[in-house]
């Protein structure tokens, strides 16, 4: 995965955020997604960004713990929803202090439905 663009945000030159947006999704992975049923508005993401690290934070240049939110890229929310036992939920994101956030796609799919 290729590194596209780097947004840094530096306050009172001590803590520096950083946004890092990726290559958009080869179009294997965005049809296999696609298969999953996955919302639309997460394909368009990925098309735009194939993942996205937010708030990768710093403190007088040492690294806190990676991005607080990592929004997972085409593949790694292939490798996850092969690997997760409750093939209902899809993992599409990571937050560092919290664990995971899956798509319940059974309900994703009852609500669109109707």
């Amino acid at each position: 995965m290729e590194i596209r663009n780097t947004l840094s945000l530096i306050f009172g030159g001590v803590f520096i955020f950083r946004i890092t947006f990726f290559d958009k999704i080869p179009n294997d992975a965005a049809n296999k997604l696609i298969d999953l049923n996955l919302p639309d508005e997460v394909i368009e993401l990925l098309s735009c960004t194939n993942g996205l690290n937010l708030f990768e934070d710093e403190f007088q240049g040492m690294e806190l713990g990676g991005p607080v939110c990592k929004i997972y890229s085409g593949q790694e929310i292939l490798n996850r929803y092969q690997e997760s036992i409750d093939k209902d939920l899809i993992p599409i994101l990571l937050f560092r202090d919290y664990g995971e956030m899956c798509i319940n796609i059974k309900r994703y799919k009852q609500k669109k439905i109707i």
